[in-house]
C-alpha cells in the first residue's frame, strides 16, 4: 500500500499513524497530515539521555513494591504507554532492541495487561494501542487481528473509524479489493453523520477522504465503474458544496496541497471513468441520480481535455457542449461552449463551426432570455466571442447570398425560360438567396444590438440595411440606411457611402409606397420619406442625385399642401441652379404655394417671372396669366379685410390692365364699381357698371348692373336716370316682387325729378296693379289723392279716398297705423263736405220745410264725423268734434237768421223771435258742450289747431268764461 500512495503523490499518506487516546481526546479535530507516523533521522550525539527511561524504570520498581492491587493495575497500563513512548523514542534514535525491535516491549506490555486485567474499563484503548505497536513493528497481520478483537468487543470505541480504515489498507495492500472496498465504505458510513455542505463546518475527520478515495480504487479494482464514480464524488463532496453555479477552480485553489492532489486524482479518474462509459451522456444520468454538485465542471473538462488529448474532437466537442447546454447559468459554461467550437476547429469540421458560433450567440447573446442576469463580469467574458461569432456568420451569410444572386443573374441570363428544370432550379436558388441574405440581416442586427458604441457598428448598420433592400424588407431596410447616413457617428462612416445609404433609403420608400401592401400606412410612410428626403438634400448638397431628391421633395410638398416648407425647399432648390424645367417647376411650386398661404404679393412676382420664362404660345401662359390677375385680385381682398376699399379697387384696377381678356378682369372690374359705390364715388363707379353693362351685355353680372347703376343715381340724386332704370327692371320683371318695387320707387323718382306725370301714372299702375303689400298699395292711392288735390280734381281725389277707406275697411285685422290714420283723413274730408252741404242750406220760408231738409242735412254730417272718430286718429277726432260743435253752433246761428214771416205784428215778430231762440238755445248749448268736451283734451295733453279752435268758438260763445285777457302786475322794488 505504501508503494501505491507514494505513486498517487497522496501527501504524508505513506503510513497512517496511530494516536494515543489522551491525544485524540485533546485534539479531536487533527489533520491527517498530524496523523501521520514518519520516523525523523536525527543525529544521536544531538540527544540527551530520555528521561523517559528513568521514569519507566521508577514505575516498574514502584509497581514492585506497591501492596494495592489497584495501585499496580495502573501502574501496568502505565509502564505499557511507557514503552510505546520508549519504542518511538528509540526509533527516532536508531537504536532498536536487537531481539524486540524498537515495540517489542511494549508489545508484550500491552499483552500482558490484556491478561492481567480482561475486563478492565480502558482495554479498547490498550487494543488500539496494541493495533498500533503490532503496526509500528511490522507485524501487519497481528495489527489487523487486534482491530477484529477491538470492532468486535468495543462497538462504542471512538476511534473505529480509523480501525476499518487499518482493515482496508491492509485488505488492498493484499489486492482483497472487496473486503478493501467495504472497510472503506465502513469508514465512509461512520463519518456520514459528520458530513454536510456547509464548507465551513465539515467535522469529519482525515479518513474520509481517504477512505472515500481508496474505496474509488477498489471499485475501479473490481470493475465497478459506477459505483467507483459515486465513490470519487464521495470524496469531491468533502470539499465542495452542491452548488452548480461556484467555480470549482477556485475552490480548488482553496485546498491545501494533500487535498488539491487528492482532489485533482479523482478528477481525473473520473473523466477516464466517464471516457469507457458513454461519455457525456453518462456524466447527465450520474449527477441527474447524484443531484447538481459544484464540481460538475471539473468532471466535464476533464473528460473533454481527455477526448482532445486522443484526437476525439467531436467527442470532446460533445462533451464540453452537453455541459454548457445542462448549465447555461454556469460560470464555465460560456468557456466550455467555446472549447467546443474551438474542438470542431482543431478537427477541421468547418461544416460543423458555423452552426456552433451560432449555437453560442443564441446561448449567450442578447436575445437570450439570460442575459439581463449576467453581470458585468460574465457580460466581458462573452463580449469579444460574441464580436467575432456575429460578424463571421453574418459576412459568410451576406457573402453566400451575393455569390447565389450573381449566379442567379448568369443563369438567368444563359438560360433558356422554357427550360422547366433549370428554372425551377433558378426558383431554388432565389428561395436559397432570400434565406440568405435574412440570415444576413439577422446576424448584422444582432451585432448592432449588442455592440451600439463598437467602431464596426455603422458598417454593420449599412450591411444589415442592403441585406432587408434585397430581401424586399423595406419598412426595416430604411432605418439603418437612415441610421447610416444620418445618425451614427461621421469619424466611421464613408462620406460617399452615407449618400449612397441616404439615397437607398428614398428608393426603399418609394418601392414600399408604390407597393400593394395593406397594412402600409400611406400618410406615416410619406411623412417619413419627406423628412428622408429633407435630411439628404441637406447632408449632400453636392451629390449627384440631390436634385432629383430635391425636385421629388418640393412636389412631395406641396402634393401635402406643407406650402411654407415646399416655398423653401424650392428656394432651396433654385440655388442649385437646375435646368429650366426644374427651374419652372420650382417656380411654379413657390408661386401656387405662396397663393395657398396668402403671400399674394409673392405669388404675383413668381407669376410675373413665370411668364417671363415661358412664351405666349406655351400652354401654360394662359393660365399663368390667370394667376397673376388672381393673386393681384386676392390683394384686393386683403385690402378689403382691412377696410381699406380705397386700395382694394386700385388692386382691381390693376387686375384690368395686368390681365384684360382674363375671366377674372370681369369679376375686377364689377367689384371694384361695387366697391367704388360704398366709397361714394358716384361717377367713377357708374363709368364702370355703364362699361360693363356694353363690354358683357350677355354675362350674369350684368343682370344686376341695373341695380348698382340705381344705387349710383340715387346717391348722386339723379332721379330721372335712376327712375328711368326701375321702370325698366319693372318692364323686365312686372309679376316679380322686384319689379312691383322697382314700379313703386322710380314713381316716387319720377316725382323727384319734377316729371309728374310720369310720377303719377307710375303710381296709378301701382295702385291698380298691385294691391298687396297692403302698406305700399295705401301710400299710392294716398299719393293718387294727393296729385288730385294738387290739381283741383276733386271727384277724382274722392275716388281714392274712398278707395282708401275702403281698402283699410277690407284688411280688417291687418290694419296699420297708417292706413287707419288715411281712412280717418279720407273719412273727414267726406264729413267736412257733409258739413259744407250742411251750412249750404238755408232756412227760408216754411221753415218748417226748410229745418227738415237741414235737420236731415244734420244727421248725415254728424254720421260721417261719428265715421272718422270711430278711427280714434286724435287728430282727427278732435276735428271732428270741432265740426260737430260747429255744426250746432251753426243750426242756433241759422236758426236765428231765418227768414221770419211777412206780415208779422212787432208783437208778433217778438214773440217768433222768442220761439226761435227758445229753438236755437238747445243747439248753442250743445255746441258749447262739444267744443268744452274738445277743449278740455288739453288737460291730457292734446292740443291741435282743433282744440285750440274749440276755446275760439268757446270764446264767442261764452265770451265771460272763455274771452278772459291776462292781466300782468308789475312789481316795484323801491323802498319807501
Amino acid at each position: 500500500m505504501l508503494t501505491v500512495l507514494l505513486l498517487l503523490g497522496i501527501e504524508g499518506c505513506s503510513l497512517i499513524g496511530y494516536s494515543d487516546t489522551k491525544k485524540l481526546k485533546e485534539k479531536p479535530k487533527q489533520t491527517l497530515g498530524s496523523m501521520v507516523f514518519e520516523p525523523v533521522a536525527i543525529e544521536k550525539s544531538e540527544l540527551k539521555a530520555p528521561p523517559l527511561e528513568n521514569l519507566r524504570n521508577d514505575y516498574a520498581a514502584l509497581k514492585t513494591s506497591a501492596g494495592d492491587p489497584r495501585t499496580r493495575e495502573s501502574l501496568s497500563y502505565r509502564l505499557a504507554d511507557l514503552e510505546v513512548l520508549l519504542g518511538e523514542q528509540q526509533q527516532e534514535l536508531g537504536t532498536p532492541t536487537k531481539t524486540q525491535g524498537y515495540y517489542g516491549k511494549a508489545i508484550a506490555a500491552y499483552e500482558q495487561v490484556l491478561l492481567d486485567y480482561p475486563k478492565h474499563q480502558d482495554n479498547d484503548h490498550v487494543m488500539y494501542q496494541l493495533a498500533k505497536a503490532y503496526e509500528l513493528q511490522g507485524q501487519s497481520e497481528k495489527s489487523f487481528e487486534v482491530l477484529q478483537r477491538l470492532i468486535g468487543q468495543y462497538p462504542n470505541f471512538t476511534q473505529h473509524n480509523e480501525a476499518y480504515f487499518r482493515q482496508g489498507e491492509y485488505h488492498y495492500n493484499r489486492q482483497q479489493y472487496t473486503q478493501a472496498a467495504a472497510a472503506y465504505s465502513q469508514v465512509l458510513t461512520l463519518e456520514a453523520d459528520t458530513v454536510n455542505t456547509d464548507l465551513q463546518s465539515q467535522t469529519y475527520t482525515a479518513y474520509a477522504p481517504i477512505s472515500a478515495y481508496m474505496l474509488g480504487w477498489s471499485l475501479f479494482k473490481l470493475d465497478e465503474l459506477p459505483a467507483s464514480l459515486v465513490a470519487f464524488s464521495r470524496l469531491l463532496d468533502l470539499h465542495f458544496t452542491t452548488s452548480e453555479l461556484i467555480d470549482a477552480e477556485e475552490r480548488l485553489k482553496q485546498l491545501t496541497q494533500g487535498e488539491l492532489r487528492l482532489n485533482q486524482d479523482a478528477v481525473r479518474m473520473m473523466g477516464l471513468l466517464f471516457s469507457y462509459l458513454d461519455g457525456p451522456k453518462a456524466i447527465a444520468r450520474h449527477f441527474d441520480e447524484l443531484g447538481p454538485r459544484g464540481y460538475e465542471s471539473l468532471i466535464y473538462g476533464e473528460l473533454g481535455q481527455l477526448q482532445l488529448n486522443n484526437d476525439r474532437y467531436r467527442d470532446s466537442a460533445a462533451v464540453y457542449l452537453a455541459f454548457a447546454q445542462k448549465h447555461p447559468l454556469h460560470l464555465k459554461a460560456p468557456e466550455f461552449y467555446v472549447r467546443h467550437i474551438d474542438a470542431y476547429i482543431l478537427g477541421d469540421f468547418p461544416s460543423l463551426v458555423l452552426p456552433a458560433k451560432q449555437g453560442f450567440i443564441e446561448a449567450y447573446g442578447i436575445t437570450n432570455q439570460h442575459w439581463s442576469t449576467f453581470n458585468a463580469a460574465r457580460k466581458k467574458e462573452v463580449i469579444p466571442y460574441l464580436d467575432q461569432y456575429i460578424q463571421e456568420l453574418a459576412q459568410y451569410e451576406h457573402s453566400r447570398a451575393q455569390l447565389m444572386a450573381k449566379s442567379i443573374e448568369e443563369r438567368a441570363t444563359d438560360t433558356a425560360s422554357s427550360d422547366a428544370t433549370i428554372t425551377g432550379s433558378l426558383e431554388q436558388q432565389r428561395l436559397q438567396k432570400q434565406t440568405a441574405y435574412q440570415q444576413a440581416a439577422r446576424w448584422y442586427r444582432e451585432y448592432i444590438d449588442t455592440f451600439p458604441m463598437s467602431e464596426k457598428m455603422p458598417e454593420m448598420t449599412f450591411n444589415l440595411a442592403e441585406s432587408l433592400f434585397e430581401v424586399g424588407e423595406m419598412r426595416d431596410a430604411i432605418g439603418p440606411y437612415e441610421a447610416y447616413a444620418y445618425e451614427l457617428k461621421r469619424d466611421f462612416i464613408e462620406p460617399d457611402k452615407a449618400a449612397e445609404a441616404g439615397y437607398a433609403a428614398i428608393l426603399a420608400y418609394r418601392t414600399l409606397l408604390s407597393s400593394t401592401l395593406s397594412d402600409v400606412d400611406q400618410s406615416y410612410w410619406q411623412e417619413r420619406q419627406l423628412q428622408s428626403q429633407m435630411a439628404f438634400v441637406d447632408s449632400f448638397p453636392s451629390n449627384n442625385q440631390v436634385l432629383p431628391v430635391s425636385h421629388l421633395l418640393v412636389q412631395s410638398l406641396f402634393n401635402t399642401q406643407r406650402y411654407e416648407e415646399a416655398i423653401v425647399r424650392a428656394e432651396q432648390l433654385l440655388s442649385f441652379s437646375p435646368p429650366k424645367d426644374k427651374l419652372i417647376s420650382s417656380h411654379l411650386v413657390i408661386a401656387h404655394s405662396a397663393f395657398e398661404l396668402k403671400q399674394y404679393a409673392k405669388a404675383e412676382n413668381e407669376y410675373q417671372l413665370l411668364r417671363e420664362y415661358m412664351t405666349s404660345e406655351d400652354s401654360r401662359y394662359i393660365d399663368m396669366t390667370d394667376r397673376l390677375a388672381a393673386s393681384i385680385y386676392q390683394q384686393a381682398q386683403l385690402a378689403l379685410a382691412n377696410n381699406d376699399k380705397r386700395a382694394a379697387v386700385n388692386e382691381l384696377l390693376r387686375v384690368m390692365a395686368a390681365a384684360p381678356d382674363s375671366e377674372i378682369r370681369l369679376t375686377s372690374q364689377y367689384d371694384a364699381a361695387t366697391y367704388l359705390l360704398d366709397l361714394e364715388e358716384w361717377q367713377q363707379a357708374t363709368e364702370l357698371l355703364r362699361d360693363f353693362r356694353q363690354r358683357f351685355p350677355v354675362h350674369s353680372l350684368s343682370d344686376g348692373i341695373e341695380d348698382k347703376l340705381i344705387l349710383a343715381y340715387q346717391a348722386n340724386e339723379q332721379w330721372l336716370l335712376a327712375a328711368n332704370e326701375l321702370e325698366k327692371v319693372w318692364q323686365q320683371n312686372p309679376n316679380t316682387d322686384e319689379g312691383r318695387q322697382a314700379l313703386y320707387v322710380a314713381a316716387d323718382y319720377f316725382g323727384k325729378a319734377n316729371e309728374r306725370e310720369k310720377s303719377r301714372l307710375s303710381y296709378r299702375t301701382y295702385a291698380h296693379e298691385y294691391p298687396m303689400p297692403f302698406d305700399e298699395a295705401t301710400e299710392a292711392r294716398f299719393k293718387m289723392s294727393e296729385f288730385y288735390l294738387a290739381s283741383g280734381e276733386d271727384a277724382k281725389r274722392r275716388y281714392w279716398l274712398k278707395k282708401l277707406i275702403e281698402e283699410d275697411k277690407k284688411i280688417g285685422e291687418n290694419r296699420t297705423d297708417r292706413s287707419r290714420y288715411l281712412a280717418a283723413m279720407s273719412s273727414l274730408v267726406f264729413a267736412t263736405d257733409q258739413r259744407t252741404h250742411f251750412s249750404q242750406i238755408k232756412l227760408n220760408l216754411p221753415l218748417k220745410k226748410s229745418l227738415a231738409k237741414k235737420r236731415k242735412a244734420l244727421d248725415k254730417t254728424l254720421k260721417a264725423y261719428d265715421q272718422t272718430m270711430s278711427y280714434r286718429v286724435s287728430e282727427f277726432t278732435t276735428a271732428a268734434n270741432f265740426g260737430i260743435g260747429e255744426i250746432y253752433r251753426q243750426l242756433a246761428t241759422d236758426l236765428m237768421a231765418s227768414d221770419r214771416p211777412a206780415k208779422l205784428s212787432a208783437l208778433e215778430r217778438e214773440q217768433y223771435d222768442i220761439l226761435l231762440e227758445e229753438q236755437a238755445y238747445p243747439f248753442e248749448e250743445k255746441a258749447i258742450e262739444i267744443h268744452q268736451q274738445n277743449a278740455q283734451r288739453s288737460y291730457v295733453g292734446t292740443y291741435d289747431t282743433w282744440v285750440k279752435n274749440s276755446f275760439a268758438s268757446l270764446s264767442q260763445l261764452v265770451p265771460g268764461r272763455y274771452n278772459k285777457r291776462e292781466t300782468i302786475e308789475e312789481v316795484s322794488h323801491a323802498i319807501y
